[in-house]
């Protein structure tokens, strides 16, 4: 979202750009430096009929400086549809920039109800969990006195086991849950899912 925002804020800076077609243009010049001639011009002919030549040699330190303004009146429309077209950028990239907004609320919207649901999903399987290690203390208990047979003893072990595979399962739905919401939000979930603290701590088997 960050690099939408970015490109909202590049599109703006194209209107004032684009306006600038019709705006005063001024440039200042300037030049100077020293200067040395050398003139040699022809000035006759000598007694022997050759020719004889003047020179002369003078420097001096001129400077020069121009200042040009220029005021455009009409080009055409040409910077009239250049800020047409900026503008119509600029609210292209903001109708973008509030596409990505509704997604992005969606998809954090979707990531907490995930984080609630495999919260309370962990939360059944711990007392799912609580639950089937009574029952197994209470066959045990039973076998003791010859009330059921081992039998009935392993299948309550095995169905403990599947309820502990069943939370890690839960856990690990739960944790990736929380993750996706943190990178969609920024922060941890928090506050109205407690159960995410059970995560961190697995039933005694």
């Amino acid at each position: 979202m960050d690099e939408q925002r970015a490109v909202v804020r590049v599109r703006d800076e194209e209107v004032p750009k684009a306006a600038a077609g019709l705006k005063p243009k001024a440039s200042l010049s300037f030049n100077g430096g020293p200067q040395r001639t050398y003139i040699k011009a022809p000035a006759g002919i000598n007694q022997f009929s050759a020719r004889v030549f003047q020179t002369d040699e003078y420097s001096g330190l001129p400077r020069t400086g121009t200042f040009n303004l220029q005021q455009p009146v009409f080009d055409g429309w040409k910077t009239k549809n250049a800020m047409s077209q900026a503008e119509s950028m600029v609210e292209a990239s903001r109708q973008a920039l509030r596409q990505t907004e509704q997604q992005t609320l969606e998809k954090g919207a979707t990531a907490y109800m995930n984080v609630l649901r495999d919260t309370a999903v962990l939360g059944l399987r711990k007392k799912n969990i609580e639950v089937l290690q009574e029952q197994l203390r209470v066959t045990k208990d039973r076998q003791l006195f010859g009330e059921v047979t081992r039998t009935d003893v392993a299948q309550a072990n095995a169905a403990l086991a599947q309820a502990q595979a069943d939370y890690a399962a839960a856990e690990g739905a739960l944790q990736n849950s929380a993750a996706i919401y943190q990178q969609i939000v920024g922060e941890e979930p928090k506050g109205s899912t407690p159960a995410i603290a059970c995560a961190s701590s697995s039933p005694e088997p």
